[in-house]
C-alpha cells in the first residue's frame, strides 16, 4: 500500500470521532517540556549506534537536521531515533489536516536502494508532534506523507504513519515537527512495513482463474509441461505490481495435488528484479523463477524460495538478461488446505518489471491504493486487555477473529456485524478458560469485509 503526494494515512480523523478544532486550542504538553525550552542546548541523536555533533547555537552554527540542506542522514531501516526538538529553528510547516505547526523541527534524510513500505511512528513522544515526509524536495502542501495526531488513544497528540512508500533513487525528508510552539523530546521507529497481508482486493490485478476442485484440469496458468504453457503474461507498469491470486489443493485421479499459478514476464533490457509473495495459507508458500527462454524441454530453475508459513513472505532478488521468465507459486504442503476453503489467497509484488525493460507494451498497471482497512493492535504486546484499532472504507459486515499459529480460531469478537466506514476501536479480552484459553504468544487477528482483508500479528505475555 502506498501514499501519494499529498494523502494522509492515519488511524483516527476529527470528523471520525476524534477531537474537534476546538479542542486544538486548548493548552496542552506537561511542565517538562515546557521547561525544555529553556534547557535545552544540545542535540543527541541515537540512530543504530549514531551520535550526531552538539554544535551550540542552533541555525547559526549550521546545526545538523536544521533543514534539508543539512539533514541527519538515515544510514539504514529499520531505525530507532531520539532527540529533542527545542534547539532548532521552525523551518516547516504543513497542514495535516491542522494548521499551526509553529514548532522548531528537526529534518532527516534517507536514500533508499531499493523499494521500501514503511511505517513511522512517534507514539512514544514527550511533545505534541507533527511528522511529515517530502520527496526530493520540501514545497509547502506537496509533501509525500504526513501525519498529524495519528496515533492511538493511549498516545494522544502522537503522530504515526502506518505506511507510506519510499522508492529507490530518491530522497525522503523526514521532518519531525510539534504543534502550536510545542517542542520537547521525541522518538521515532521508522520500520519495515510488517503486515503483507494487508491488502484490498479491489486494489490488486486479480488472477483471473476460476477456483480449482476435486478433479480439476488447469488449462489457465498452470505452465509446464503443458504445450504450449498455459500462463498469465503480466503487463510491465511504472507503478509496483500488486497481484492477486488463489491456490490450495485437490485432487486429480485420486491423488493430492497443488494448483500450481504460472506468471510470465518477457524483458528487453537486463534488469534487477525483486518479487516478493505472501499468501494467508497456514503452511509455507513456495515462489520459483525459471529461465523460459527453451520452453518447457528447456527450463532452467534460477532462484526458488519457501515462505515460514502464514502471512510470512518469500523474496527472490535476481540480475536478468532480455528474455522470457516465468514466476510460479504453490503450496509446500500437499495435500493441505482445499481450494475451496478460506485462507487460500495470496499476494505478490513484483519491483523492476517497467515499460523501460520490457519487450511488452506497458498495460493498465497497479492504482495506489487509496481504501486499504488500517488494522492496528495496541498495546502489542499486551498483558490482558488488547485494543483493536480499525478503519474501514466501506460500510458493511465485519467479522474480528483471532487465530493461533496453527490456524485454530480461538475469539471471534465481531461476527458479520454491521460497521459504517470510518474509524472504529474493538477492546479484547483473551478467554480466561476453557478449550479458547490463551496463553502467552503469537496470535494472528483478522479483519474481514465483502471487500477487504487485514491481519495483525498480536503478542500476549503473561
Amino acid at each position: 500500500m502506498t501514499i501519494t503526494p499529498g494523502q494522509t494515512r492515519t488511524l483516527a480523523t476529527r470528523a471520525e470521532g476524534g477531537q474537534s478544532d476546538l479542542d486544538r486550542h486548548r493548552p496542552r504538553g506537561s511542565p517538562h517540556l515546557w521547561a525544555a525550552h529553556l534547557l535545552a542546548a544540545a542535540l543527541v541523536v541515537s540512530a543504530w549506534g549514531l551520535t550526531a555533533p552538539v554544535p551550540a547555537a542552533g541555525r547559526a552554527s549550521g546545526l545538523a537536521g536544521d533543514t534539508i540542506e543539512n539533514p541527519i542522514w538515515i544510514a539504514s531501516l529499520p531505525a530507532d531515533l531520539t532527540g529533542e526538538t527545542c534547539s532548532y529553528a521552525d523551518d516547516y510547516s504543513e497542514a495535516c489536516p491542522y494548521s499551526g505547526s509553529t514548532s522548531p523541527d528537526v529534518v532527516y534524510a534517507f536514500a533508499p536502494d531499493h523499494y521500501y513500505e514503511v511505517s513511522i511512528d512517534l507514539c512514544a513522544s514527550d511533545y505534541d508532534t507533527q511528522v511529515y515526509v517530502y520527496e526530493n524536495v520540501a514545497t509547502p502542501g506537496s509533501y509525500w506523507a504526513c501525519d498529524d495526531d495519528g496515533c492511538p488513544s493511549g498516545s494522544i497528540y502522537r503522530s504515526l504513519i502506518e505506511t507510506t512508500a519510499f522508492y529507490p533513487g530518491q530522497i525522503y525528508y523526514i521532518v519531525v515537527d510539534g504543534y502550536g510552539g510545542e517542542c520537547g523530546e521525541y522518538r521515532m521507529q521508522i520500520d519495515e512495513y510488517t503486515i503483507p497481508c494487508n491488502y484490498c482486493l479491489h486494489e490488486t490485478l486479480p488472477e483471473g482463474e476460476a477456483t480449482c476442485y476435486d478433479e480439476y484440469e488447469d488449462h489457465y496458468n498452470a505452465g509446464c509441461p503443458l504445450d504450449p504453457p498455459p500462463v498469465v503474461r503480466l503487463d510491465p507498469s511504472e507503478e509496483l505490481l500488486l497481484v492477486k491470486g488463489n491456490t490450495g489443493t485437490y485432487e486429480l485421479d485420486g491423488e493430492p495435488v497443488a494448483d500450481r499459478d504460472v506468471y510470465e514476464i518477457r524483458l528487453a533490457v537486463p534488469v534487477e528484479i525483486h518479487w516478493a509473495a505472501w499468501s494467508v495459507l497456514f503452511g509455507p508458500l513456495r515462489i520459483e523463477l525459471f529461465d523460459g527462454n527453451a520452453g518447457c524441454e528447456g527450463i532452467t530453475l534460477l532462484a526458488t524460495e519457501l515462505s515460514a508459513g502464514y502471512c510470512a513472505a518469500a523474496q527472490i532478488t535476481a540480475d536478468l538478461e532480455p528474455g522470457r521468465y516465468w514466476l510460479r507459486l504453490a503450496p509446500e504442503t500437499i495435500p493441505g488446505q482445499a481450494c475451496d476453503s478460506d485462507y487460500t489467497d495470496y499476494v505478490f509484488r513484483l519491483d523492476g518489471y517497467t515499460p523501460a525493460a520490457s519487450a511488452l507494451p506497458a498495460g493498465r498497471g497497479q492504482p495506489r491504493a487509496t481504501g486499504c482497512p488500517h488494522l492496528r493492535c495496541w498495546p502489542n504486546p499486551c498483558l490482558a486487555t488488547a485494543q483493536l484499532h480499525f478503519r474501514l472504507a466501506h460500510s458493511g459486515p465485519v467479522t474480528v477473529s483471532v487465530f493461533d499459529p496453527a490456524g485454530r480460531l480461538i475469539d471471534r469478537p465481531l461476527a458479520q456485524t454491521y460497521l459504517p466506514a470510518g474509524t472504529h476501536q474493538l477492546a479484547w479480552r483473551p478467554p480466561a478458560a476453557g478449550a479458547g484459553r490463551v496463553g502467552c504468544g503469537l496470535y494472528l487477528v483478522h479483519l474481514e469485509t465483502e471487500r477487504q482483508t487485514a491481519v495483525q500479528r498480536l503478542i500476549r505475555l503473561e
